[in-house]
């Protein structure tokens, strides 16, 4: 009761301290000048007065209130409030005050890095009509601001977030944006993005989550490669003019005279590489994603620079490379390192619709512990949910990509790219060109999604093209060249997944394709029970690049049934419409013995329902995901592999946004709460005892685990998109 008491105590002296301003440009509620006390029947007539460096004026804990009109004018916020006690600008009850930038003004409302506005909310403004390039609402270097409720259209970018922590957009509804409708720019940490409506992006994205970093910024082939001095190298190119690599990867020196966001050279053999060839050995200099390459050096000859006056010729650091290898190189790539004190960190977008943007619809970059949840992502020009170059920690669950790829060929619902660790789970992905691709990834988990029905409706470019490569799910093993994480995709898992009626009747495939000719060799990824239903296509399942690790799958197509596998002696189709087909294919490959081909049952697949009907043929088929390698008792089991599961997800505070999995060893159910990739352990909330080759599987409520995206028993509908 006491303590009842003492809050309702500071409740109260809060709401005594706490004063209202109000601001009417057309002197609705009486006659408005600036120089008056900002009150109901006296306001403020501009935005701009609530920073003004005079009295009165608004303090932590003060409500603005904003009557309804049009405002001329751009507004820099200055002032703000307390962590406890936020100043919030609000629009008037039932009234609509406008930000009007008339098409000439770059900004709307702006919270500079020099000001002094934290803990702001911004609620229920509209801001509309700014000159090419313009911004609505800029936020930089903040910490604890809200923009809630607002609406931004006719700008260059609507809402942008740059260095900013614990920050929040909701609510609100951004459209109509020449570039990004949501831009969160470099060096931000703790941003929630929240049920939002992100809407026509008209040459951009709908949200973009983006840090400068890691890429290729020029490339040529190269004429020659000598030795300039001890542990140094020139390589002259033919077309490639060094001094003009755009994005200032080639520009600042420091004091031991090398470049200071060092220039990196990647040297190949080829002259017109395919990916698949290896760049030279050698390098002094480690990539995050653990490639070493050479690094630019000054020349003083060159007036401190390291490439020659015409741009024709680099020098770099030998490292560990002999002459007699360099000396093969035709082809070069001139990139750049990312610095990881740009990246975003700590970033939850939840349950915002994102519609009809250029290019993908929510595209993340160099960005770690993210969360993607509950959006609506459709009609997009490219990807719906895109994750790309040095992403790590994400996790992308219970989202719905439908309908996008309809400006640009090759796109998907759902594309996970150079990222090391994340989950994609329980997202419904439908009529894009392909469902969901992992490419040039690692430890990357995909379960218990629907991918359905992708078939390339929707696409305008290259329309007939694209229908011949569509299909469900594919593993990609990325370029060499591209920076993100090593080249092919290894460790990651692609488990427990529904795909039906997925490619057309022109595609080499139709349901799960792992690798493709012409990109880098990718390593072991586990497929297992999946349900791969109605597949079109030449092959429901293609596999171009081996090791694969398959089993429990379960198998039907409308057309006659085949896998490509691709041997060390050659590829084979293998026919699996009978019984014997299947018995070929698993006894050359040793894959898939568990497999069945069978016409599995659904509750309602015309409604969206692919939970297994009573009776099903996949109900407690599937097979466990690892085994123990042990014997022994205790909170802490070593398996054969740990790539099907996750451990969760938190943010650097400690703050828990996903659970580890519920798995059941043997017939014991128990909770991950760490994972150990190099020892591939296990550490669970409790203590247990098992025996070596003991089941580990996610947890199922059956005799077995069932195959495909749904548990009996446990599992509920997802939500299916509306058309």
């Amino acid at each position: 009761m006491r303590i009842c008491f003492a809050a309702l105590c500071l409740l109260l002296a809060w709401g005594a301290n706490a004063a209202e301003f109000y601001v009417d440009v057309d002197s609705r509620g009486g006659p408005a000048a600036d120089a008056g006390p900002g009150t109901l029947p006296r306001p403020w007539r501009s935005l701009s007065r609530i920073t003004a460096n005079r009295e009165p004026r608004p303090r932590p804990g003060d409500i603005v209130w904003v009557r309804g009109g049009v405002y001329r004018e751009q507004v820099d916020l200055n002032t703000g409030g307390t962590a406890g006690r936020p100043l919030t600008i609000r629009a008037y009850t039932d009234e609509k005050p406008t930000i009007d930038g008339e098409d000439r003004r770059s900004y709307g409302l702006r919270l500079p890095s020099e000001g002094r506005a934290d803990h702001v909310v911004i609620d229920g403004l509209t801001l509309k009509g700014f000159r090419a390039g313009g911004i609505g609402i800029s936020v930089s270097g903040r910490t604890g601001v809200i923009v809630r409720s607002v609406e931004v259209t006719g700008a260059g970018t609507g809402v942008a977030f740059s260095a900013c922590s614990q920050c929040q957009l909701l609510q609100s509804r951004v459209h109509h944006c020449q570039g990004n409708n949501v831009f969160v720019d470099s060096s931000c940490s703790d941003l929630v993005i929240a049920d939002n409506h992100l809407h026509h992006s008209l040459d951009s994205h709908a949200l973009s989550i983006y840090a400068p970093g890691d890429g290729v910024r020029g490339q040529g082939s190269v004429i020659s490669v000598d030795q300039h001095g001890p542990g140094l190298v020139r390589f002259t190119t033919e077309t490639l003019e060094l001094n003009k690599v755009r994005d200032g990867t080639l520009t600042g020196q420091d004091a031991a005279g090398s470049v200071r966001n060092p220039g990196l050279v990647l040297l190949f053999a080829e002259l017109h590489p395919e990916p698949d060839a290896q760049p030279l050995p050698g390098g002094t200099t480690r990539l995050q994603d653990g490639r070493s390459w050479f690094v630019l050096r000054n020349n003083p000859d060159w007036g401190g620079k390291p490439y020659s006056p015409d741009g024709k010729t680099g020098l770099f650091e030998i490292g560990q490379a002999d002459m007699q290898t360099l000396a093969r190189a035709k082809s070069v790539y001139v990139a750049y390192t990312f610095s990881p004190s740009l990246a975003n960190r700590d970033i939850q977008v939840l349950r915002n619709e994102v519609d009809h943007a250029a290019i993908q619809g929510i595209w993340v970059q160099r960005s770690e512990g993210v969360l993607i949840q509950g959006n609506r992502a459709h009609h997009n020009g490219a990807t719906g949910i895109q994750i790309e170059s040095l992403c790590r920690r994400v996790w992308v669950d219970g989202n719905v990509s439908y309908a996008n790829a309809i400006r640009h060929s090759q796109e998907t619902g759902i594309w996970v790219d150079e990222t090391i660790d994340g989950v994609v789970q329980n997202n419904i992905v439908c009529e894009n060109q392909k469902g969901m691709g992992v490419t040039q990834c690692e430890w990357v988990l995909v379960r218990r999604n629907v991918i359905h029905h992708n078939q390339a409706q929707h696409v305008t470019e290259n329309r007939e093209g694209s229908r011949s490569n569509a299909g469900g799910f594919w593993f990609s093993g990325g370029r060499h060249y591209h920076l993100g994480a090593p080249p092919g995709a290894q460790h990651n898992a692609f488990v427990h997944n529904t795909l039906f009626a997925n490619g057309t009747e022109s595609s080499a495939w139709g349901g799960i394709q792992h690798g493709f000719p012409g990109y880098p060799r990718i390593g072991v990824n586990r497929i297992f029970n999946n349900l791969v239903q109605q597949s079109l296509g030449a092959s429901a399942i293609h596999v171009k690049s081996i090791p694969a690790l398959l089993d429990a799958n379960i198998y039907h197509a409308k057309v006659p049934l085949q896998v490509l596998w691709n041997h060390a002696a050659g590829k084979r189709t293998y026919r699996l419409s009978s019984s014997q087909g299947l018995a070929e294919f698993q006894r050359d490959t040793g894959q898939d013995i568990h497999a069945r081909v069978a016409e599995v049952a659904f509750v309602d697949v015309g409604a969206g329902d692919f939970r297994l009907a009573p009776g099903s043929v996949a109900v407690d088929a599937g097979q466990p995901l690892t085994r123990t390698t042990t014997t022994g008792t205790g909170s802490v089991i070593s398996v054969e592999d740990v790539s099907c599961f996750s451990a969760g997800l938190k943010t650097r505070a400690g703050k828990v946004l996903m659970e580890g999995d519920d798995i059941m060893v043997a017939d014991t159910r128990a909770r991950i709460i760490a994972l150990d990739r190099n020892a591939n352990t296990l550490t669970l909330d409790r203590p247990l005892r098992w025996q070596r080759g003991d089941s580990v599987s996610c947890a199922y409520a059956g005799s077995a685990p069932d195959v495909g995206a749904f548990e009996s028993g446990l599992a509920e509908t997802l939500d299916k998109p509306e058309p």
